[in-house]
């Protein structure tokens, strides 16, 4: 009964637009210190859950029966960025075993590489440290309005401060971080062959620039190489197009701008989604779809979430 009610309100408030999802790593557990992740138990039940109230479909259809008003009731896409072997663990056998489409949208110089990504890096370096032994350059983070804060809050501190650096900066940042601390030997590499076994699964693979910086921060002939870059990468590698794109953190005026949206149309993607929240509709730009992630753990909740972000108009840049 509960499911009918809520399917009927998303019928009505979605009216033919698209709700395009975004997850990220989706691990079994996550430290302490780590604050936001979506676990894989909370995937797994809005899974069951949201696949009673949705008609799941591949992005490239999805997008393409949204420009000619075909789209069935209450339509979405699930997306996932970056790269992790432990998508293997959780997301994969979820996705198959419910028959969900999916877009996993990559950092190719991710692929095959021995470290994590930066900002786990950065995670990791400063759980060992200690909030008490950060290296001098980084005692902006250890306080907010002259009140001591905690480790998980130091973290995305940090975090949000390395991210708009220049990658050379930021790579440097992170070796003090890491200088005389105890290498972690638990990572496990995505691998080329882990982007072939999910194409093979029947999974479409987007693109996510190469190194995952923010295009705001990138000259120009950088920002051609993280987009068009990315791309060969992985085509490269899959021995077919990739056709989708993926702003890094995604915020437009902020983390992307009109030139970062004309380079993506440029070297031959043929659309982008964003982090803005809100629903694509027929007229909305398919190089700025607008994602959305669920993050309540109650089914009224959730439901009211995808009802407000279904009356959101996405914030777009002016092309």
């Amino acid at each position: 009964m509960f499911n009918a009610v809520i399917r009927r309100k998303l019928s009505s408030a979605s009216n033919g637009a698209l709700t395009i999802l975004q997850y990220h790593k989706v691990p079994l557990c996550a430290p302490e210190y780590i604050e936001g992740e979506v676990l894989a138990s909370d995937f797994s039940w809005g899974l069951e859950q949201f696949k009673e109230w949705f008609n799941f479909l591949p992005l490239d259809e999805a997008i393409h029966r949204l420009k000619i008003h075909d789209l069935p009731p209450r339509s979405a896409v699930l997306s996932f960025d970056d790269g992790y072997a432990d998508w293997f663990d959780h997301v994969v056998p979820a996705l198959l075993e419910h028959k969900v489409p999916a877009t996993f949208f990559v950092t190719s110089a991710q692929l095959n590489c021995s470290k994590p990504f930066w900002h786990e890096r950065v995670a990791v370096a400063l759980a060992k440290r200690g909030v008490d032994r950060l290296p001098q350059e980084f005692n902006f983070a250890t306080s907010a309005g002259g009140a001591e804060i905690g480790l998980a809050q130091t973290i995305i501190a940090v975090q949000n401060h390395l991210k708009y650096l220049p990658l050379a900066e930021r790579e440097a940042a992170i070796a003090v971080l890491e200088a005389d601390l105890p290498l972690s030997g638990d990572y496990r590499p995505f691998r080329s062959a882990d982007l072939i076994r999910l194409r093979d699964a029947g999974f479409q693979i987007g693109g996510h620039s190469r190194h995952h910086p923010i295009l705001t921060s990138c000259d120009a002939t950088q920002a051609k190489d993280e987009i068009g870059g990315c791309k060969e990468e992985l085509e490269g590698i899959l021995r077919e197009p990739v056709t989708a794109f993926a702003y890094p953190n995604g915020r437009p005026d902020c983390d992307f701008n009109a030139s970062h949206v004309a380079l993506v149309e440029a070297v031959g993607y043929r659309h982008a989604v964003t982090t803005a929240p809100g629903v694509s509709r027929s007229d909305t730009d398919p190089f700025q779809l607008p994602r959305f992630t669920p993050w309540a753990r109650s089914s009224w909740r959730s439901a009211l979430q995808f009802l407000r972000n279904m009356r959101v108009s996405p914030k777009m840049v002016k092309v």
